[in-house]
């Protein structure tokens, strides 16, 4: 599968840096917030279609993020 959170997960330890499930939580977010912020200042009118998009696939990062550390505990 494309895009597995823990493969990110790796590659960034891999270079030092240790991430936590609940930081990568707070990434998306932000992440989150930073999209829906843009789409609603931009007089661009197309990028207002990715707010339900992110709204929609949200629920399936968390669930790959959950995986980070092996727990099922969101």
């Amino acid at each position: 599968m494309a895009y597995e959170a823990h493969k990110l997960v790796d590659k960034l330890k891999s270079k030092g840096l240790d991430v936590a499930e609940d930081a990568a939580v707070v990434v998306l977010e932000a992440v989150v917030e930073f999209i829906k912020e843009g789409a609603a200042e931009s007089e661009n009118k197309v990028d207002d279609l990715l707010v339900p998009l992110v709204d929609a696939v949200k629920p399936i990062i968390v669930q790959q993020l959950d995986k980070i550390d092996g727990k099922d505990d969101m």
